[in-house]
């Protein structure tokens, strides 16, 4: 397949430099091109996919953004807390020893609301997760260009078939003009007493012969053209054999390496083995210290009757800093 496709693409390219000699009636091979590039189904799902994939580029990117998180929460809450012993002292009571506080609500209004934002600094589990994704969008890229390829293949040798039919054609056609004529002095001679009959006989026959072959072309005309018209929707379509060729100069080795340096297929192989690469990677992760910069801000509130009337609990807290995840266990 990779010779192939390297022999197509030098014989287009040989092809296209000989399409200004064709007549005006006839659609050249980047016409038909373009025709079936937007008619073709197949195309249009690789076209739809290649879209999908390229999605993965901005996931990779939201791997590596900041992560925020806003919780709010009420319901019906009770706290209860007692300390003994504790030392109090303020500004014109002096200080106590042996103080007990308490504090009671049996059933108040709970409400609770935090804050956390959370920036990955080192993850390589994100790491090979953004490897991934970035791969499957390259994969996209090259599954693409294979369709184009496979589509730009089919239209090409539907092309070249329709114009090697038509030539045909047009010889067999020239063929049965001179049969006819060599016919028609068959005859003639018979009838002036020139020629036997059997002559005349010979001559239908070999007319007749050549009659089933112009019928024959024609059919495998109409069939390679109604195969090009249902790929490109171009209704008649009408090919030529370039008139004018110039050949390439460049080794058979030198396609060889160009068929082997961009041909889609080989690219895929590699790509999948680099996602293997990077799911193993991803694996691994699991065991490998992560490093978040994090900050985060609470507030905490409870109000209501309790054992000594009313009251009301009120916490706030906020930190900024780097948070370390170290894992204690792997799995098995």
């Amino acid at each position: 397949m990779s010779m192939r496709r390297a022999w197509l693409r030098h014989g287009l390219g040989i092809g296209l430099l000989g399409l200004g000699a064709l007549p005006a009636t006839a659609q050249d091979l980047l016409t038909v091109w373009r025709a079936a590039e937007q008619h073709d189904r197949t195309l249009a799902v690789a076209r739809a996919e290649h879209a999908a994939a390229q999605t993965k580029r901005e996931q990779a990117e939201a791997l590596w953004r900041p992560n925020v998180m806003l919780g709010l929460g009420a319901g019906l809450g009770a706290s209860d807390t007692r300390m003994k012993g504790a030392q109090f002292s303020a500004p014109g009571f002096g200080t106590s020893e042996g103080v007990d506080f308490a504090t009671s609500v049996h059933a108040g209004l709970a409400t609770r609301a935090n804050l956390i934002a959370q920036q990955p600094l080192v993850n390589r589990g994100r790491e090979a997760a953004r490897a991934q994704l970035e791969l499957g969008a390259e994969m996209g890229d090259t599954a693409w260009r294979a369709a184009r390829n496979e589509l730009l293949l089919r239209t090409a040798e539907r092309y070249f078939a329709l114009a090697v039919a038509q030539e045909q054609l047009r010889v067999t056609e020239r063929q049965a003009e001179s049969v006819a004529r060599a016919t028609t002095e068959a005859h003639d001679r018979f009838e002036l007493g020139d020629v036997p009959v059997t002559d005349t006989h010979e001559a239908d026959a070999a007319l007749a012969g050549v009659r089933a072959q112009v019928e024959a072309a024609r059919l495998q005309r109409d069939l390679t053209r109604q195969s090009l018209a249902d790929s490109t929707g171009l209704p008649l379509p009408v090919a030529q054999l370039p008139a004018q060729t110039q050949a390439l100069g460049e080794s058979l080795q030198a396609w060889i390496d160009a068929a082997q340096a961009a041909n889609p297929q080989v690219q895929l192989a590699a790509h999948g083995v680099r996602m293997a690469e990077q799911e193993l990677r991803k694996r691994r992760a699991g065991d490998s210290v992560s490093v978040d910069l994090v900050a985060q801000a609470g507030f905490d509130r409870l109000g209501g009757r309790g054992e000594f009337g009313s009251a009301s609990n009120r916490n706030a807290n906020a930190m900024v800093g780097v948070q370390v995840n170290i894992p204690c266990t792997t799995a098995a």
